[in-house]
């Protein structure tokens, strides 16, 4: 669960606030994710919103190197970053 927390805090900075390092450092999904994921305390997300971080954790997505580089020291965290697109059960 201490990856997950991590990889979630990661990509809700980055997402939400625009840590991310793509983009030029603006927050790719403050807009799309307003209501649900970067609203306070988040909601559910809704589609709009999951395609949203869905992009911007992929090879060349807005979020991508700042959430690997918060994942890095701690394993369970990059694991759950690598199904991010959806793990065999």
């Amino acid at each position: 669960m201490t990856g997950y927390n991590t990889l979630a805090k990661a990509v809700m900075d980055c997402a939400c606030q625009g840590t991310g390092t793509a983009d030029g450092g603006a927050a790719p999904c403050a807009t799309d994710c307003k209501d649900t994921f970067c609203k306070k305390p988040p909601a559910n997300l809704n589609a709009t919103c999951t395609t949203c971080i869905d992009n911007s954790l992929t090879q060349n997505g807005a979020c991508i190197e700042s959430v690997s580089k918060a994942c890095s020291a701690e394993a369970d965290c990059v694991a759950e970053l690598k199904c991010t697109g959806g793990c065999p059960k």
